[in-house]
């Protein structure tokens, strides 16, 4: 797959003062985790799990079309997610920690945006995320990169 987008990704983070660090890392700094994989056919395996956030899994059919769908971990009660889909206006909907989201149906090739946010009195992080598929003879190849923003604070009314 191109590394382009995940090269300009570390880029910005770097302009934005934003380090790597271990996914599950205790510290409520900014983060940035990213996985692929390789699939043959008929599989199904997680891509990547960012603790407090969820995990990403991709699906790989013999039909050759490819699925992702995504898991909450355990997140605040009011905690949102949107996805801008490969096919369709966006999804929209509130999770729950074991709530499932699978944005899209299987596919040839998919590229999805996805922004989790938790809305409270306490210390959010937004996390945003980068997931792709697509199909290659026999195999599915997937990647998400996720970045989960700092701890800003409470949720503001404006």
């Amino acid at each position: 797959m191109d590394a382009r987008p995940l090269l300009a990704l570390a880029a910005v983070a770097t302009a934005f003062g934003l380090q790597p660090r271990a996914a599950g890392s205790a510290d409520a700094g900014p983060a940035i985790a990213s996985a692929d994989l390789l699939l043959r056919a008929g599989a199904s395996k997680t891509i990547l799990h960012v603790p407090k956030v969820g995990w990403w899994t991709a699906s790989c059919g013999r039909d050759r079309k490819v699925a992702i769908d995504f898991v909450a971990d355990h997140l605040l009660p009011t905690s949102d997610v949107v996805v801008s889909r490969t096919s369709g206006g966006p999804l929209a909907r509130r999770i729950s920690a074991h709530h499932r989201v699978i944005p899209d149906p299987p596919l040839e090739v998919v590229s999805q945006h996805w922004q989790i946010a938790p809305f409270a009195e306490a210390q959010v992080r937004v996390t945003s995320a980068d997931v792709a598929g697509r199909v290659v003879g026999e195999y599915c190849m997937t990647s998400v990169v996720a970045v989960t923003g700092p701890d800003q604070g409470p949720t503001r009314e404006g």
